[in-house]
């Protein structure tokens, strides 16, 4: 899969996905200007990616836009266990265009609905 990881996600996040043979781009190493959540999840629209976020603000304005699928990993605290969960949860099903994926830190992994405004 390609993912563009947020500059608030965990190095060892990033690490993990390159290890497993990800395409990953980080979006403070774009060269693109300054970088708003828009940009970002346009960017990763672009590219066909899934942003990898653990921002709650970034949430809601990608399910709002609905431009590219986001996989929002809760706490940083626990950002590598849940992106292992993510992970899993992508083997089996694909993230719809444009849809948030929710991995809490107990709860079961869950796709997000769009906001309608």
């Amino acid at each position: 899969m390609k993912f563009v990881v947020d500059q608030c996600v965990p190095a060892e996040v990033t690490a993990l996905l390159r290890q497993r043979g990800h395409d990953v781009d980080l979006d403070d190493e774009l060269d693109l200007g300054p970088l708003n959540d828009e940009h970002v999840l346009a960017y990763a629209a672009a590219k066909q990616a899934a942003v990898v976020t653990t921002n709650a603000d970034f949430v809601g304005v990608a399910r709002r836009r609905q431009w590219a699928g986001v996989v929002h990993l809760g706490s940083d605290l626990h950002a590598l266990d849940a992106m292992e969960r993510a992970l899993a949860w992508l083997a089996r099903h694909p993230l719809p265009d444009g849809r948030v994926l929710r991995v809490p830190r107990r709860a079961a992994v869950a796709v997000m609905t769009p906001l309608p405004w």
